[in-house]
């Protein structure tokens, strides 16, 4: 079973699944259309407590996983790469015995799930996008560094990297610095046992390797970007949802993904909110993306 860190106890069942050559955690609640949660940055699968019972009793079968380098999932050195990133994300619908799931991503998570399009659509029935970050353009020619906004992301969630490789030297202070940061006009979900469990997971030895090597994946090798310029069109049904106060991305930025989506659209903007949506306003949006699914 997964590390105490990983494992909280709730209507939820935990399980692990291989996938694209890895171990994957994830925890599973309810039956019905598949859903699949990917969280973001600093996060794991507890990121979605407070989604997964409510779209569970939706009548949705909820999947939420660790993704590779983070909660219980194996974290090898290698496959932090976007296409690897979606090859992982398929392979687990595939190993839980779906051919097709809604698959919505948070963060740095929204950001994988976003390319399912581009180098996984079979997969893909819709996509949620929740605090996506903006990078610069996605054409075969883009420049090889970020634009601003994606630099300010990037220096808003980024935290001392740990000399220890084994992760003891994380502190709290700075995962509650960026937690705090980050969020919109309330900060009381910011609590001691919040910044205690994101810390935890945080310090699991080598998760610091699979940080630096997942912000790698918000700027594309020149093959993934020419890839993604011949399919930069979202075809399937898309959610967008966005804090009013997200300081990391602006409202401006993260609504240019809109203009990729070819089929129907959906933007809830939550007001007062920032950027860890999931767990600023669990109750907002769990509403809003039942609506959407219903």
């Amino acid at each position: 079973m997964p590390a105490d860190g990983a494992r909280t106890d709730g209507p939820w069942e935990h399980r692990f699944v291989a996938a694209n050559g890895a171990r994957f955690h994830l925890v599973e609640a309810g039956a019905g259309r598949p859903v699949v949660l990917v969280h973001g940055y600093p996060g794991f699968w507890w990121t979605w407590r407070g989604i997964i019972p409510a779209l569970a009793e939706a009548g949705h079968r909820v999947i939420a996983v660790d993704v590779r380098g983070f909660g219980a999932s194996d974290k090898p050195p290698l496959g932090y790469d976007l296409t690897t990133s979606v090859a992982d994300l398929a392979g687990v619908i595939r190993s839980l015995g779906e051919e097709r799931a809604v698959v919505i991503g948070h963060g740095l998570g929204a950001w994988t799930v976003r390319h399912l399009s581009v180098f996984a659509p079979a997969v893909v029935s819709a996509v949620g996008l929740v605090s996506m970050p903006a990078p610069g353009r996605l054409g075969p020619y883009a420049a090889p560094f970020p634009r601003a906004q994606l630099r300010h992301y990037l220096s808003g969630l980024r935290m001392p990297t740990p000399r220890d490789p084994g992760g003891a030297d994380v502190r709290a202070e700075d995962v509650e610095r960026v937690l705090r940061t980050g969020s919109g006009a309330d900060r009381r979900w910011v609590t001691p046992d919040v910044v205690a469990r994101h810390t935890d997971a945080l310090a699991q030895p080598f998760v610091s390797h699979a940080t630096a090597e997942s912000f790698g994946r918000l700027r594309p090798s020149v093959r993934e970007r020419r890839q993604i310029a011949q399919r930069i069109a979202i075809a399937s049904r898309v959610f967008v949802a966005h804090g009013s106060l997200d300081p990391f991305v602006g409202l401006a930025e993260a609504l240019r993904v809109t203009g990729d989506a070819h089929g129907p659209l959906r933007v809830e903007i939550i007001p007062d909110a920032g950027h860890f949506l999931p767990e600023e306003a669990p109750g907002a949006l769990a509403g809003a993306l039942i609506d959407w699914l219903r």
